[in-house]
Protein backbone atom coordinates (compact mmCIF):
# COMPACT_ATOMS: atom_id res chain seq x y z
CA UNK A 1 0.00 0.00 0.00
CA UNK A 2 1.33 3.12 -1.15
CA UNK A 3 2.13 5.90 1.80
CA UNK A 4 1.43 9.66 1.42
CA UNK A 5 4.40 11.75 2.48
CA UNK A 6 4.68 12.73 5.91
CA UNK A 7 6.88 15.39 7.68
CA UNK A 8 4.41 16.25 10.17
CA UNK A 9 5.59 16.05 14.11
CA UNK A 10 4.33 13.34 16.28
CA UNK A 11 2.35 16.25 17.71
CA UNK A 12 0.48 17.02 14.85
CA UNK A 13 -0.09 12.65 14.17
CA UNK A 14 -1.72 13.09 17.57
CA UNK A 15 -3.93 15.60 16.67
CA UNK A 16 -4.97 13.75 12.97
CA UNK A 17 -5.39 10.67 14.79
CA UNK A 18 -8.13 12.69 17.70
CA UNK A 19 -9.60 14.51 14.72
CA UNK A 20 -10.51 11.42 13.25
CA UNK A 21 -12.20 10.16 16.47
CA UNK A 22 -13.66 12.96 17.04
CA UNK A 23 -15.40 13.06 13.85
CA UNK A 24 -16.34 9.67 13.11
CA UNK A 25 -19.41 10.46 10.82
CA UNK A 26 -17.13 12.04 8.43
CA UNK A 27 -15.47 8.47 8.20
CA UNK A 28 -19.07 7.16 7.74
CA UNK A 29 -19.33 9.59 4.64
CA UNK A 30 -16.34 8.74 3.37
CA UNK A 31 -17.09 4.89 3.32
CA UNK A 32 -20.55 5.67 1.51
CA UNK A 33 -18.75 7.70 -1.13
CA UNK A 34 -16.37 4.89 -1.38
CA UNK A 35 -19.41 2.57 -2.03
CA UNK A 36 -20.78 5.01 -4.45
CA UNK A 37 -17.71 5.20 -6.77
CA UNK A 38 -17.32 1.47 -7.08
CA UNK A 39 -15.88 -0.24 -3.89
CA UNK A 40 -17.86 -2.37 -1.29
CA UNK A 41 -20.74 -1.54 1.17
CA UNK A 42 -17.83 -2.17 3.77
CA UNK A 43 -14.62 -1.78 2.09
CA UNK A 44 -11.36 -3.36 3.57
CA UNK A 45 -9.90 -1.40 6.43
CA UNK A 46 -6.61 -0.81 4.91
CA UNK A 47 -8.85 0.33 1.77
CA UNK A 48 -10.68 2.75 3.79
CA UNK A 49 -7.82 4.15 5.89
CA UNK A 50 -5.94 5.28 2.67
CA UNK A 51 -8.34 7.00 0.86
CA UNK A 52 -9.58 8.48 4.23
CA UNK A 53 -5.52 9.26 5.16
CA UNK A 54 -5.39 10.65 1.49
CA UNK A 55 -8.45 12.97 1.62
CA UNK A 56 -7.00 14.85 4.55
CA UNK A 57 -3.62 15.20 3.43
CA UNK A 58 -5.25 16.29 -0.33
CA UNK A 59 -7.83 19.31 1.79
CA UNK A 60 -5.02 20.04 4.40
CA UNK A 61 -2.36 20.53 1.74
CA UNK A 62 -4.49 22.81 -0.61
CA UNK A 63 -5.58 24.87 1.98
CA UNK A 64 -2.14 25.21 3.56
CA UNK A 65 -0.79 26.32 0.15
CA UNK A 66 -3.29 29.01 -0.12
CA UNK A 67 -2.15 30.53 3.32
CA UNK A 68 0.95 30.23 2.32
CA UNK A 69 0.25 32.04 -1.05
CA UNK A 70 -2.20 34.50 1.13
CA UNK A 71 0.72 35.38 3.87
CA UNK A 72 3.69 35.98 1.32
CA UNK A 73 1.61 38.71 -0.26
CA UNK A 74 0.61 39.90 3.29
CA UNK A 75 -2.88 39.61 2.64
CA UNK A 76 -4.85 38.81 5.81
CA UNK A 77 -8.29 37.88 3.98
CA UNK A 78 -10.28 34.70 4.93
CA UNK A 79 -9.91 31.80 2.16
CA UNK A 80 -12.83 32.67 -0.19
CA UNK A 81 -13.67 30.88 -3.52
CA UNK A 82 -11.59 32.54 -5.61
CA UNK A 83 -8.62 31.79 -4.02
CA UNK A 84 -9.83 27.63 -3.80
CA UNK A 85 -10.43 28.29 -8.01
CA UNK A 86 -7.14 29.59 -8.35
CA UNK A 87 -5.58 27.05 -6.28
CA UNK A 88 -7.17 23.94 -9.02
CA UNK A 89 -7.14 26.84 -11.81
CA UNK A 90 -4.71 23.68 -13.67
CA UNK A 91 -7.34 21.12 -13.03
CA UNK A 92 -10.19 21.89 -16.24
CA UNK A 93 -11.90 18.56 -15.49
CA UNK A 94 -12.48 19.27 -11.33
CA UNK A 95 -13.02 22.97 -12.62
CA UNK A 96 -15.49 21.81 -14.75
CA UNK A 97 -17.72 19.30 -13.23
CA UNK A 98 -18.13 21.70 -10.30
CA UNK A 99 -19.50 24.19 -13.02
CA UNK A 100 -21.58 21.30 -13.86
CA UNK A 101 -22.69 21.23 -10.48
CA UNK A 102 -23.51 24.44 -9.16
CA UNK A 103 -25.30 25.01 -13.01
CA UNK A 104 -27.74 22.17 -11.57
CA UNK A 105 -28.49 23.42 -8.11
CA UNK A 106 -29.46 26.53 -9.96
CA UNK A 107 -31.51 24.38 -12.81
CA UNK A 108 -33.29 22.59 -9.60
CA UNK A 109 -33.68 25.73 -7.84
CA UNK A 110 -35.30 27.77 -10.84
CA UNK A 111 -37.80 24.45 -11.24
CA UNK A 112 -38.79 24.92 -7.36
CA UNK A 113 -39.74 28.71 -8.02
CA UNK A 114 -41.94 27.75 -11.02
CA UNK A 115 -43.82 25.13 -8.86
CA UNK A 116 -43.85 27.06 -6.18
CA UNK A 117 -45.63 30.00 -8.29
CA UNK A 118 -47.72 27.56 -10.11
CA UNK A 119 -48.75 25.78 -6.43
CA UNK A 120 -49.63 29.95 -5.58
CA UNK A 121 -51.80 30.90 -8.35
CA UNK A 122 -55.43 32.68 -8.11
CA UNK A 123 -57.55 29.42 -7.18
CA UNK A 124 -56.87 27.09 -4.50
CA UNK A 125 -58.00 23.26 -4.43
CA UNK A 126 -61.94 24.22 -4.26
CA UNK A 127 -61.75 26.59 -6.69
CA UNK A 128 -62.13 29.83 -4.71
CA UNK A 129 -60.14 32.67 -5.82
CA UNK A 130 -56.80 33.69 -3.10
CA UNK A 131 -54.39 36.07 -3.00
CA UNK A 132 -50.62 35.64 -4.33
CA UNK A 133 -48.17 38.01 -5.14
CA UNK A 134 -45.71 35.09 -7.41
CA UNK A 135 -47.20 36.63 -10.92
CA UNK A 136 -46.28 40.23 -9.66
CA UNK A 137 -42.24 38.92 -8.95
CA UNK A 138 -42.21 37.11 -12.12
CA UNK A 139 -43.42 40.19 -14.37
CA UNK A 140 -41.01 42.28 -12.18
CA UNK A 141 -38.17 39.56 -13.32
CA UNK A 142 -39.20 38.97 -16.57
CA UNK A 143 -39.16 43.20 -17.37
CA UNK A 144 -35.81 43.44 -16.07
CA UNK A 145 -34.80 40.80 -17.95
CA UNK A 146 -36.27 42.42 -21.55
CA UNK A 147 -33.83 45.43 -20.58
CA UNK A 148 -30.65 43.69 -21.63
CA UNK A 149 -27.52 45.09 -20.53
CA UNK A 150 -27.21 49.05 -19.58
CA UNK A 151 -23.83 50.73 -18.62
CA UNK A 152 -22.52 53.06 -16.06
CA UNK A 153 -24.93 54.08 -13.02
CA UNK A 154 -27.96 52.58 -14.37
CA UNK A 155 -26.66 49.08 -15.20
CA UNK A 156 -24.86 49.30 -11.76
CA UNK A 157 -28.69 49.62 -10.24
CA UNK A 158 -29.90 46.95 -12.61
CA UNK A 159 -27.32 44.25 -11.52
CA UNK A 160 -28.42 44.94 -7.83
CA UNK A 161 -32.19 44.75 -9.05
CA UNK A 162 -31.08 41.22 -11.28
CA UNK A 163 -29.18 40.04 -7.82
CA UNK A 164 -32.50 40.72 -5.52
CA UNK A 165 -34.62 38.58 -7.24
CA UNK A 166 -31.49 35.59 -7.67
CA UNK A 167 -32.74 32.84 -5.98
CA UNK A 168 -29.79 31.68 -3.38
CA UNK A 169 -28.20 29.13 -5.93
CA UNK A 170 -28.13 31.08 -8.22
CA UNK A 171 -26.10 34.08 -6.34
CA UNK A 172 -23.83 31.13 -5.40
CA UNK A 173 -23.28 30.61 -9.08
CA UNK A 174 -22.37 34.18 -9.74
CA UNK A 175 -19.84 34.05 -7.47
CA UNK A 176 -18.84 31.08 -9.10
CA UNK A 177 -18.33 33.48 -12.12
CA UNK A 178 -17.26 36.55 -10.32
CA UNK A 179 -14.25 34.58 -9.34
CA UNK A 180 -13.12 33.29 -13.01
CA UNK A 181 -13.84 36.68 -14.30
CA UNK A 182 -11.37 38.00 -11.26
CA UNK A 183 -8.65 35.23 -12.40
CA UNK A 184 -9.08 36.25 -15.83
CA UNK A 185 -9.95 32.46 -16.47
CA UNK A 186 -12.76 31.63 -19.08
CA UNK A 187 -15.75 30.74 -17.97
CA UNK A 188 -17.29 28.53 -20.90
CA UNK A 189 -13.75 26.91 -21.75
CA UNK A 190 -13.61 25.16 -18.32
CA UNK A 191 -17.44 24.99 -18.21
CA UNK A 192 -17.02 22.51 -21.91
CA UNK A 193 -13.85 21.02 -20.93
CA UNK A 194 -14.47 16.86 -21.52
CA UNK A 195 -12.42 15.12 -19.40
CA UNK A 196 -11.08 11.70 -20.50
CA UNK A 197 -9.86 10.50 -17.45
CA UNK A 198 -13.43 10.98 -15.85
CA UNK A 199 -15.26 9.05 -19.12
CA UNK A 200 -13.06 6.33 -17.76
CA UNK A 201 -13.50 6.17 -14.53
CA UNK A 202 -17.71 6.39 -15.76
CA UNK A 203 -17.03 3.42 -18.20
CA UNK A 204 -15.74 1.63 -15.35
CA UNK A 205 -19.09 2.24 -12.96
CA UNK A 206 -21.16 1.83 -16.12
CA UNK A 207 -19.49 -1.53 -16.17
CA UNK A 208 -20.01 -2.02 -12.28
CA UNK A 209 -23.51 -1.34 -12.55
CA UNK A 210 -24.65 -4.11 -15.09
CA UNK A 211 -23.04 -6.85 -12.97
CA UNK A 212 -25.49 -5.78 -9.98
CA UNK A 213 -27.81 -7.73 -8.45
CA UNK A 214 -31.68 -5.87 -7.18
CA UNK A 215 -30.50 -5.64 -3.86
CA UNK A 216 -26.92 -4.43 -4.53
CA UNK A 217 -28.01 -1.67 -6.90
CA UNK A 218 -30.55 -0.05 -4.48
CA UNK A 219 -27.66 0.24 -1.71
CA UNK A 220 -25.86 1.50 -4.27
CA UNK A 221 -28.71 3.95 -5.55
CA UNK A 222 -28.52 4.80 -1.77
CA UNK A 223 -24.83 5.51 -1.03
CA UNK A 224 -24.54 8.21 -4.38
CA UNK A 225 -27.35 10.00 -2.36
CA UNK A 226 -24.85 10.81 0.34
CA UNK A 227 -22.37 13.75 0.80
CA UNK A 228 -20.50 16.25 2.55
CA UNK A 229 -23.53 19.19 1.68
CA UNK A 230 -26.38 17.59 3.09
CA UNK A 231 -26.66 16.86 6.85
CA UNK A 232 -29.94 14.32 6.69
CA UNK A 233 -28.32 11.45 4.98
CA UNK A 234 -27.85 8.43 6.42
CA UNK A 235 -26.26 4.58 5.84
CA UNK A 236 -26.12 1.46 7.28
CA UNK A 237 -23.67 0.55 9.97
CA UNK A 238 -21.12 -2.51 9.44
CA UNK A 239 -22.51 -3.93 12.32
CA UNK A 240 -26.25 -3.70 12.64
CA UNK A 241 -29.08 -2.08 10.43
CA UNK A 242 -28.81 1.13 13.00
CA UNK A 243 -29.18 3.68 9.99
CA UNK A 244 -26.77 6.23 11.11
CA UNK A 245 -26.86 10.25 10.92
CA UNK A 246 -24.12 11.94 8.07
CA UNK A 247 -21.71 14.55 8.12
CA UNK A 248 -22.41 18.03 7.05
CA UNK A 249 -20.10 20.02 5.58
CA UNK A 250 -19.30 21.60 9.22
CA UNK A 251 -18.22 18.37 10.44
CA UNK A 252 -15.75 18.50 7.29
CA UNK A 253 -14.40 21.68 8.21
CA UNK A 254 -13.98 20.57 11.86
CA UNK A 255 -11.90 17.20 10.56
CA UNK A 256 -8.87 19.59 8.71
CA UNK A 257 -8.80 21.81 11.33
CA UNK A 258 -11.87 24.58 10.88
CA UNK A 259 -10.38 26.89 8.52
CA UNK A 260 -10.86 30.56 7.86
CA UNK A 261 -13.48 30.12 5.25
CA UNK A 262 -15.02 33.12 3.90
CA UNK A 263 -18.74 32.09 2.61
CA UNK A 264 -20.90 29.60 1.92
CA UNK A 265 -19.57 29.20 -2.02
CA UNK A 266 -15.91 28.29 -0.44
CA UNK A 267 -17.71 25.74 1.76
CA UNK A 268 -19.62 24.13 -1.20
CA UNK A 269 -16.84 24.16 -3.06
CA UNK A 270 -14.60 22.56 0.05
CA UNK A 271 -17.36 19.41 0.38
CA UNK A 272 -17.23 19.17 -3.55
CA UNK A 273 -13.95 18.78 -3.77
CA UNK A 274 -13.92 16.33 -0.66
CA UNK A 275 -16.07 14.00 -2.90
CA UNK A 276 -13.85 14.43 -5.72
CA UNK A 277 -10.42 13.48 -4.22
CA UNK A 278 -12.51 10.27 -3.29
CA UNK A 279 -14.09 9.28 -6.86
CA UNK A 280 -10.70 9.85 -8.47
CA UNK A 281 -9.07 7.74 -5.80
CA UNK A 282 -11.93 4.81 -5.76
CA UNK A 283 -12.21 5.14 -9.79
CA UNK A 284 -8.99 4.94 -10.32
CA UNK A 285 -8.99 1.73 -8.47
CA UNK A 286 -12.08 0.38 -10.22
CA UNK A 287 -10.47 0.85 -13.75
CA UNK A 288 -7.62 -1.44 -12.52
CA UNK A 289 -10.10 -3.63 -11.13
CA UNK A 290 -12.03 -4.50 -14.75
CA UNK A 291 -8.95 -3.81 -16.61
CA UNK A 292 -7.58 -7.32 -15.53
CA UNK A 293 -7.53 -10.27 -18.01
CA UNK A 294 -10.79 -11.85 -17.88
CA UNK A 295 -10.58 -15.44 -16.57
CA UNK A 296 -13.67 -17.21 -15.13
CA UNK A 297 -14.76 -15.88 -12.04
CA UNK A 298 -12.03 -13.14 -11.93
CA UNK A 299 -14.24 -10.62 -11.06
CA UNK A 300 -15.52 -12.26 -8.25
CA UNK A 301 -18.95 -10.95 -7.09
CA UNK A 302 -20.05 -7.30 -7.69
CA UNK A 303 -20.13 -6.76 -4.32
CA UNK A 304 -16.60 -7.56 -3.33
CA UNK A 305 -14.35 -5.08 -2.07
CA UNK A 306 -11.85 -3.85 -4.28
CA UNK A 307 -8.81 -4.71 -3.23
CA UNK A 308 -5.41 -3.68 -2.11
CA UNK A 309 -3.55 -4.55 -5.08
CA UNK A 310 -6.34 -2.59 -7.19
CA UNK A 311 -5.46 0.55 -4.97
CA UNK A 312 -1.67 -0.04 -5.04
CA UNK A 313 -1.54 -0.10 -8.81
CA UNK A 314 -3.87 3.19 -9.42
CA UNK A 315 -1.51 4.79 -7.45
CA UNK A 316 1.59 3.61 -8.99
CA UNK A 317 0.62 4.99 -12.21
CA UNK A 318 -0.78 8.30 -10.62
CA UNK A 319 2.67 10.75 -11.77
CA UNK A 320 1.09 13.66 -9.71
CA UNK A 321 0.31 10.91 -6.42
CA UNK A 322 4.00 9.48 -7.10
CA UNK A 323 5.84 12.36 -7.20
CA UNK A 324 4.00 14.95 -5.04
CA UNK A 325 1.47 12.81 -2.98
CA UNK A 326 -1.18 14.78 -4.54
CA UNK A 327 -4.44 13.99 -6.70
CA UNK A 328 -4.94 17.28 -7.74
CA UNK A 329 -3.05 20.33 -7.66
Amino acid sequence: MPKRKQDASSDYKERLKKSNEEFQNVKDVCVSIMHSMGDSDFPLKENEDFVIDVLKNELIVMLEDICKLKKSKNIKTRISICDLIRSMKNEFGLLSRFINYMTKKVEMSQYLKVSKQKTSGSENIFGQEIEGGSDEEAEKEESINEIGELEGEEGELLEKRRKKLMTKDESLLEEVKDAFKELDLDFETFENFQCERYASRQNAILKHIELMSTDSYTAFTESRRISFQKPANYRNTASTTTRKKATSIQSLIGWIGNPPLQSESAEIFLAFFAKEVIGEVVGSALIEKYSEPIKCGAFGMVDDCLEVKHYEEAMRKNEKFRKFSRIFM
